[in-house]
């Protein structure tokens, strides 16, 4: 009886070995994982840094000005501002 006892204590005990082996080998697969997963995020966070300074860079009137005017695009004119003291005569609403 004793025997039979211990047989089965030796027979969990080794059961218990294997479940916790692939729970280790789980865990750390699902560690490598979420450390790559890291890794991609903080390249992805660079990425972002770069454009925004890129287009901070390239927003810059210098960088705008030969391109505006390739397209046949002009600073504005003096005609082309309104004065706010007297309103065109179309837009009085009475």
């Amino acid at each position: 009886m004793l025997r039979i006892i211990n047989l089965a204590l030796m027979l969990s005990m080794l059961v218990g070995v294997f479940a916790l082996y692939a729970i280790k080998y789980d865990a750390r697969q699902l560690e490598a994982r979420v450390q790559m997963q890291e890794r991609d995020l903080e390249k992805l966070e660079n990425n972002v840094a770069v454009l925004v300074a890129e287009r901070a860079h390239l927003a810059r009137p210098k960088a705008l000005e030969p391109l505006a005017r390739g397209l046949g695009l002009a600073p504005i004119g003096p005609r082309q501002y309104l004065r706010l003291e007297a309103p065109p005569a179309a837009n009085m609403v009475e």
